[in-house]
């Protein structure tokens, strides 16, 4: 699937990567993006997919649907599953990656971490002069040590219906 969607990479070289990182530091963060139900997509892509999830044991991950656009090479392909199949990959993909991160986050427990915190400023941006583009902008930051006591993992609440 990979190089049908026109990635420069294999799995091979992805792992390879990941390894080399957390060889140095299993801490060591790494995310991914990913679309479940790309055209032509079978059942046993999609087991390759989890068991890359398993194997690089992803700090977080940001998963999508397929849908076909205009203009792209799959556009021009018909579609190979319903909706409600690529929907159903999507949970069964999101639901493990939720166990993954929520495993990485526990091994975090107890340690001591340094991070660069920042502190947003009165106007949102460092500078006296405010300037549109700066609103969401923080303001100070420091290198600081803190212990990791506890963490929040936010699931989406179920939909009503």
């Amino acid at each position: 699937m990979l190089k049908k969607m026109r990635r420069q990479h294999n799995m091979e070289q992805y792992l390879s990567i990941i390894e080399q990182l957390r060889s140095k530091d299993p801490f060591y963060g790494i995310s991914t993006d990913v679309i479940c139900g790309f055209v032509g997509e079978t059942e046993e892509d999609f087991e390759q997919t989890l068991k890359a999830f398993e194997t690089c044991q992803f700090d977080s991950a940001f998963m999508f649907i397929y849908s076909p656009r205009k203009g792209t090479e799959s556009y021009k392909e018909a579609e190979t599953l319903t909706e409600a199949e690529k929907n159903e990959r999507h949970t069964r993909l999101v639901e493990l990656q939720n166990a993954i991160t929520l495993k990485r986050n526990q091994m975090m427990l107890g340690r001591t971490e340094e991070l660069l915190e920042r502190r947003r400023t009165d106007t949102g941006c460092a500078s006296k002069r405010r300037d549109p583009h700066d609103a969401g902008r923080l303001g100070a930051s420091a290198l600081v040590q803190r212990s990791i006591s506890a963490f929040c993992f936010v699931s989406k609440p179920e939909s009503s219906g």
